[in-house]
């Protein structure tokens, strides 16, 4: 017995001598101990006469030979807590409910429980607590309330809420309330109609959890104590069989379950339930199972507030096990689940027949043909709502309206009683879902307005909450995905349109989806309305009442995506990240995933992504070689100051550290290439954690963060508040208006001086205050190969870039000038050349957001540390317009001096680029690989824009490109996206044209194919007596073919003309497209400075002429 862990052996002595001070005997301690759940209160109708039921069950379970011993459950009236905050605290308590049953049932160790529940959320969350326990369990419940009757006629609770509407349209008196009042609750027990109480007590019978009649006997008939002894006794055959509630609660059981509810016409809050309990048991149930249940199945009562029958008369009919028959007679069940009798289902219904045939119709004589709930789905509920067809009149069946948008219960009431609702509107009511409410109130009140009001067959509700089971009328419920997390129906706004079909299940909003959509960019999530307690908890791990408003936190970190505003992530799943990546699936409308050929592809395609965008990149890997493989594009993004958050997830906790399978300490082995490296532990830390990597990743000198996060803790729950993320700043605490003054009297004291710009021009956006302040210097400038497109690459002031291989003006000039101005750009050895000999006639004067880059490989004179875009700002504004029109005119004559030259009879990287340029106009953006291409791209495009030349220029990453021009595609479906590639660079990454094509994602590939390594030929030639070792790429390989067999358009050009085809094609057919361009292996890079000369001795293929 699972009750001998706390009472045998001598370590439990301590606890047997509790269960001495509980009175047990010893002939007690040796038999099965049976927990007794009762939801006994004396404030809710329904509950206060479960005493006498658990009572009953007590006798039961010791006349079988069992020790029953009671604990208790809460429970909520609906009725008493509907129309104030008390609502909000409904539906959470399901969860509250199988929680606290889960902790008393495991922590006492009782080898069987009956569950003595009644109302609402009482029976789903003992439903959902038994799921997960898996012990004997048994379900018998308090009963329905007899009806009441008012002037002749039989009432419950529905008329009630309803005459308070009719007593505001003025068809009602106050002493006809007053009767209503007084008589429509006669009785104890689950009010009268098929309302959600007695809703999810006949499923228990449906489930096979509760005997025969526990949904249906009457809590004042002396036959429910009957069927309470037979409940303990029933307890106790099962713990003797071995049968526990998961041989009942199975997949065929609620889809059994799901049946009985369209043909007895129950509460669209079974819709909510189901999926609750189908979860428990690892049954991921989607609400739209629902339509071709109902699509086949007969609606067969209409029982209050359907119509004027109640659940007496259903129980005099024959009760639940009669319908049931009808629908085994005609194959719609599975009569061979199990119950809590031992017996089959089909076995229990066998001698159940229809002893009414006007409360439960037969099959051929159905209330309609279809199911008595329908899940919409459309443009205004993408993940579905519900709708109780069998309450709505047929003229609201088919209804087109103008929205009335209100954002609470309370404003709607209020509209509605005060008669601004007119027949014809569609009532919208929103923020009232799990999340936004929060807690999903039932909302009887206004759906009792509008059938009081007398507009029920002329006004429809729609609402992300939940009606009540008592609600009549076209009220479509469960609207999903709710409003608090940006879902559409947070997008309408009055006046517009709304189609609703209930036939056809369709929910409509008739704005065009791109209205839409900018309305859901310019929407923004609303601060909580509850921030303390428990609701502040619930709303935090709630998820939307289409997957039945469950508690889960695997979305932690999706939830944490949506809330930085990501749209987008580059990834490769595995074991480790799985639970991540099936949080991900749910939420795909909203965050799109590209799945890469390989984990470095998806590294670079995020670097791409936030390179061309601006915002943060993000990439997903499992544990070990999936996050190492993740390792080149972290460090490269970290080299060129790219904002990326890299998540990965890695094996349990008691696993680190051991060896484990795919365990690899992510977090220490990119420390030295990362802003931040995390490692996620614990669940309560994940959301800050994720927050604060957005947060590293953007601000200052922005760079990669990874998080590694283990997967139990992907697995747990915790508690989650979604918070709207502060702006991160520009740095300019850092700025003295000393350095300012210093720099501006420089400036002024310079006769020479030269604008130099890096890629922290661009990455604070500074371009426009850049050319300003360029202008009012009056130098020439040029640009390291991050810089490019910071300021215009057409402007005439432009001279090209600098360093080994920047023009002979950029080079000659810094040589020359007396002021170096540096713009956001770091010293490297590939623009410094010999650093002793650079720049050596020149003051330094930089401006850096970082600094460690002040005085690191050159000395300054001068610097100013913050924000380059708020440095040149305040410059500007204490500098004068000053000339240097002899200074511009010795650069321009450099210019002329010495353009770039090559040979443009044959096709090569200069003219292939140039080509490019002129049929692009200089708007596409231009991702390359490194080498040879690289250099040409940069030297022979002119970058007008900034975040518009892509390249690994601090690493040097071969294989970048192809991944980089994928993201930026992704991130910039505006802009031509061309990547240049050498042919060792594609061998590298052509996996990744398969993603391209997988996606259509269309991007022109241009492989500068000469069969080698060029750019290290290009040195064995000039500086290792052409030993080409290892360097000639002379092979078989067929690009064209290996596209084509991708899925991609391929061509193979050898002329110039040829490729101004190919590439003009590959634009206007807008698909993924590959140019294998065949050029020389002997075309050289030029200018050029060789390793450890200064830049003033840059040279080109006419200065090595001359020298022969």
């Amino acid at each position: 017995m699972i009750s001998d862990n706390a009472r045998s052996g001598m370590q439990q002595a301590p606890a047997r001598s509790l269960f001495n001070a509980l009175g047990f005997t010893a002939e007690e301690m040796k038999k099965p101990m049976i927990g007794i759940v009762s939801s006994y209160n004396e404030i809710v109708p329904g509950h206060m006469n479960i005493d006498k039921i658990v009572n009953a069950v007590k006798l039961g379970v010791a006349e079988a030979g069992g020790v029953p011993v009671v604990f208790p459950a809460i429970a909520v009236c609906d009725g008493i807590a509907m129309g104030h905050v008390g609502m909000k605290y409904s539906l959470v308590t399901r969860d509250l409910i199988a929680d606290s049953t889960e902790c008393m049932a495991i922590a006492h160790q009782f080898d069987g429980l009956v569950m003595v529940p009644n109302c609402d959320k009482n029976v789903p969350g003992l439903l959902m607590a038994a799921a997960r326990l898996n012990l004997p369990t048994v379900f018998v419940s308090g009963g329905p309330m007899l009806a009441g009757h008012v002037k002749g006629k039989k009432r419950s609770l529905s008329s009630m809420f309803e005459a308070v509407g009719s007593y505001a349209a003025g068809t009602m008196t106050e002493e006809d309330v007053l009767e209503f009042e007084e008589k429509v609750c006669p009785t104890c027990g689950s009010c009268s109609g098929m309302y959600t109480a007695n809703s999810m007590n006949c499923l228990t019978e449906a489930l096979g959890m509760g005997l025969r009649g526990n949904g249906t006997i009457p809590a004042v008939y002396s036959e429910r104590i009957k069927l309470a002894k037979h409940a303990g006794m029933a307890v106790m055959d099962m713990v003797n069989k071995g049968i526990t509630a998961r041989d009942i609660i199975t997949k065929d059981s609620i889809m059994n379950a799901l049946t009985v509810d369209m043909a007895l016409g129950c509460s669209t809050n079974s819709m909510l339930h189901l999926p609750a309990i189908a979860h428990e048991i690892g049954f991921d149930f989607d609400i739209k199972f629902a339509n071709p249940i109902s699509e086949k199945t007969p609606n067969l009562c209409h029982l209050a507030p359907a119509g004027p029958t109640y659940m007496e008369d259903l129980n005099e009919a024959g009760g639940v096990y009669a319908v049931m028959k009808e629908l085994a007679d005609i194959g719609l069940l599975n009569t061979d689940c199990m119950t809590v009798s031992g017996k089959t289902i089909g076995e229990c219904i066998a001698t159940a027949y229809n002893r009414n045939p006007e409360v439960i119709r037969t099959v051929d004589n159905a209330y309609s043909k279809t199911g008595g709930l329908a899940v919409l789905s459309g443009n205004l509920a993408p993940d579905g709502s519900v709708v109780k067809r069998s309450a709505v009149v047929p003229e609201m069946l088919v209804h087109e309206g103008p929205a009335r948008v209100f954002d609470s219960e309370e404003d709607a009431i209020a509209a509605i009683k005060g008669g601004k609702i007119v027949e014809g509107d569609v009532v919208v009511i929103r923020y009232e879902g799990p999340k936004g409410g929060p807690g999903m109130r039932e909302m009887l009140n206004p759906t009792s307005a509008i059938a009081g009001m007398g507009l029920g067959s002329s006004v429809a509700l729609i609402t992300d909450g939940r009606f009540s089971g008592a609600s009549r009328g076209a009220s479509i419920g469960h609207v999903s995905p709710e409003a608090a997390v940006g879902g559409p129906i947070a997008l309408v706004e009055e006046g517009d349109i709304i189609s609703i079909d209930i036939p056809g299940l369709k929910l409509e909003l008739k704005v065009s989806d791109e209205e839409l959509a900018a309305r859901k960019a310019k929407w923004q999530p609303r601060e909580p309305k509850v921030t303390t307690g428990y609701l502040k908890r619930y709303a935090s791990l709630v998820t939307s009442g289409n997957r039945g408003a469950i508690l889960k936190s695997s979305e932690i970190i999706v939830e944490c995506l949506k809330e930085q505003g990501v749209d987008t992530i580059f990834g490769y799943p595995g074991g480790a990240i799985l639970n991540v990546y099936d949080a991900l699936y749910k939420h795909s409308d909203e965050i799109t995933h590209i799945l890469t050929s390989h984990e470095q592809g998806a590294s670079h395609a995020a670097d791409g992504y936030a390179r061309a965008t601006g915002k943060v990149g993000v990439c997903f890997a499992t544990s070990g070689p999936g996050a190492t493989n993740l390792v080149t594009g972290i460090a490269t993004a970290y080299m060129d100051s790219v904002p990326m958050v890299a998540i990965t997830c890695n094996v349990t906790v008691p696993l680190l550290g051991r060896d484990s399978f795919q365990e690899i300490d992510i977090a220490g082995v990119t420390m030295p290439i990362t802003k931040h490296s995390y490692i996620v532990k614990n669940v309560k830390d994940l959301a800050k954690t994720l927050r604060n990597a957005f947060r590293i990743a953007k601000e200052g000198r922005p760079g990669p963060v990874l998080v590694d996060v283990t997967k139990d803790v992907t697995a747990a729950e915790c508690e989650y508040s979604p918070r709207v993320p502060k702006p991160v700043e520009r740095i300019t605490a850092s700025i003295k208006e000393e350095d300012i003054d210093k720099a501006v009297t420089l400036i002024k004291k310079a006769k020479k001086p030269y604008v130099f710009v890096g890629g922290g021009a661009v990455i604070s956006e500074a371009s426009d205050e850049l050319k300003k302040f360029v202008e009012k210097v009056d130098a020439p400038v040029c640009d390291s190969l991050m810089g490019k497109g910071a300021f215009d690459g057409s402007n005439e002031r432009y001279t090209g870039m600098l360093g080994m291989h920047g023009t002979k003006t950029s080079n000659y000039g810094v040589s020359e000038c007396d002021l170096l101005i540096v713009v956001g750009a770091r010293f490297s050895d590939r623009v410094t050349g010999n650093a002793k000999k650079f720049a050596k006639n020149a003051k330094i004067l930089q401006f850096d957001v970082d600094a460690a880059e002040i005085n690191k490989n050159v000395r300054t004179d001068a610097h100013v540390l913050g924000d380059a875009k708020e440095i040149l700002k305040r410059i500007n504004d204490k500098l004068d317009n000053q000339d240097h029109s002899d200074w511009m005119e010795h650069i321009k004559s450099y210019k002329l001096d010495y353009p770039m030259r090559y040979n443009r009879d044959i096709l090569n990287g200069p003219l292939i680029m140039e080509k490019i340029y002129e049929i692009t106009n200089g708007d596409a953006i231009i991702t390359t690989d490194v080498g040879q291409h690289q250099m040409w791209a940069a030297q022979h495009y002119k970058f007008k824009e900034p975040r518009t030349l892509l390249t690994s220029g601090g690493l040097g990453t071969m294989g970048y490109g192809l991944g980089a021009c994928i993201g930026a595609k992704v991130g910039r479906k505006d802009k031509t996206v061309v990547n240049i590639a050498g042919d060792g660079c594609f061998r590298m990454n052509m996996n990744e044209v398969a993603t391209a094509t997988r996606y259509n994602i269309p991007i022109i590939e241009v492989i500068f194919n000469n069969h080698v390594l060029g750019m290290v030929r290009q040195w064995q030639d000039l500086f290792y007596g052409k030993r080409y070792s290892a360097t000639v790429l002379d092979d078989q390989v067929d690009f064209v073919k290996v596209s084509e067999g991708m899925g991609a358009k391929a061509y193979s050009v050898d002329t110039i003309e040829e490729f101004e085809k190919a590439f003009k094609e590959a634009i206007e057919l807008n698909i993924p497209c590959v140019i294998d361009c065949h050029i020389d292996r002997e075309d050289k890079v030029f200018p050029m400075v060789s390793p450890g000369a200064a830049i003033s001795e840059a040279f080109d293929r006419e200065d090595l002429n001359n020298k022969k």
